[in-house]
């Protein structure tokens, strides 16, 4: 029961985590977030990271929260394996969760600029988990769930990204297998 919550907690972040790859080949607000920008000659985040995607990705972390929201409040089944009352936090927690993810996938990218790790290399655990201390770190103000449910959320998002990552090479969204 434990894993069916912490996957529905975590929804809004799991979604926004992906919706950058989905809607990568859509020519909206294509610039990349750091602008082309340098830091010790190297990029900052590099073109995979752009402003259409914090966008679309936050957007739809918010649009998820608020289907929790509503189904928190009419049907029990989401009361149930809810962790928290979806009615009593603010839809900037959904907002928050999904930006979260990005930002924490972005400092990620940073480092991965900074220690010469191509784009598109994985850097082992950072990569699958990135998003998990991004989002939980903006939200922890609102609403932090507990270490069992961190260290719960830490290994089924590790598993579910890479799973993942699979997945999407298999339909060559990505070029890397990792």
């Amino acid at each position: 029961m434990l894993i069916l919550q912490v996957l529905y907690f975590f929804l809004p972040a799991y979604l926004a985590n992906s919706i950058p790859v989905l809607v990568r080949n859509w020519n909206f607000l294509s610039y990349p977030v750091d602008f082309g920008m340098t830091y010790r000659g190297k990029r900052i985040l590099g073109d995979h990271k752009t402003i259409r995607g914090f966008l679309f990705g936050s957007l739809y972390a918010v649009l998820v929260y608020l289907l929790q929201v509503y189904l928190y409040s009419n049907f029990d089944f989401f009361k149930v394996i809810s962790l928290f009352d979806y009615s009593s936090i603010h839809c900037s927690y959904g907002f928050l969760l999904g930006f979260g993810a990005l930002l924490g996938d972005a400092i990620e990218s940073f480092f991965k600029r900074q220690l010469n790790i191509p784009s598109g290399q994985m850097l082992w655990f950072f990569d699958q988990t990135d998003f998990v201390f991004g989002a939980l770190l903006l939200t922890a103000p609102l609403y932090f769930p507990g270490i069992k449910v961190f260290l719960v959320l830490l290994l089924v998002s590790g598993l579910l990204s890479f799973l993942s990552h699979r997945f999407a090479y298999i339909l060559k969204l990505i070029n890397t297998k990792n």
